[in-house]
């Protein structure tokens, strides 16, 4: 029992993880209209939210770790074009 929660939980960080770096991507893109980067910039803020508390909740999941260092940074003060 104690392991399918542990796995359930893996997984919904991941998904969590996932969720918050594209919405990440989306708010640096440049290529996408204003309204869509401030929409998902928007939501991101929501996402690192749910991540620190994750992240509290299961200090050793390594890729909800990496993701909180993406933050919720407003798409003018950061640009991810390669």
């Amino acid at each position: 029992m104690l392991a399918n929660k542990l796995d359930q939980s893996d997984e919904q960080g991941l998904l969590l993880c996932t969720a918050h770096e594209t919405l990440c991507w989306a708010a640096a893109n440049t290529h996408l209209a204003d309204d869509w980067r401030m929409a998902a910039w928007q939501h991101s803020r929501r996402t690192y939210a749910e991540l620190a508390r994750y992240a509290r909740r299961y200090p050793h999941h390594v890729p909800t770790c990496s993701a909180l260092f993406l933050g919720a940074v407003s798409p003018q003060e950061r640009s991810f074009s390669h």
